[in-house]
């Protein structure tokens, strides 16, 4: 339940300008989350290994299994942070400041009104040749009823 409570605060107070209240609490809510998901785990390899293989073996096992959890699950990421706290330290020193959003000036990247009229002028060798003969027989008999 805890684990899938993240994806609904956030549905709660999206947009509402609460961005670090929601990473800080949904990150409370996964570890606790992850931290009942290891006891359930466990308690549930101790009871099936106990029944099948005894409860000293049973205990050997699960304490291996659970310790595998916990390297991968809390030990390893903690490690990774402690290792490139200095970085962040010694990089970065407006860390806590959000950068502004950059817009694209209008210029030549923007799309023409009409993607058929751009694809026709930019590639003309990409368009069927049926395309390409209507609009040449088109604006020829343009220039004919003109006359």
């Amino acid at each position: 339940m805890l684990l899938i409570a993240p994806a609904a605060f956030h549905r709660m107070i999206y947009r509402r300008r609460l961005k670090q209240q929601l990473v800080r609490i949904a990150n409370r809510l996964a570890l606790f989350g992850l931290l009942l998901l290891l006891a359930t785990m466990g308690s549930a390899l101790l009871l099936i290994f106990d029944v099948v293989i005894g409860m000293y073996p049973a205990m050997v096992l699960t304490t291996g299994t659970l310790a595998w959890f916990v390297t991968w699950w809390f030990i390893l990421p903690v490690w990774t942070r402690i290792r490139h706290q200095s970085c962040d330290r010694i990089g970065d020193t407006n860390r806590d400041l959000p950068e502004p959003r950059r817009r694209r000036p209008p210029g030549p990247h923007l799309k023409p009104a009409h993607p058929r009229a751009a694809v026709k002028d930019i590639y003309p060798e990409r368009l069927p040749r049926a395309v390409t003969a209507a609009s040449a027989g088109s604006s020829a008999g343009e220039n004919a009823k003109g006359e």
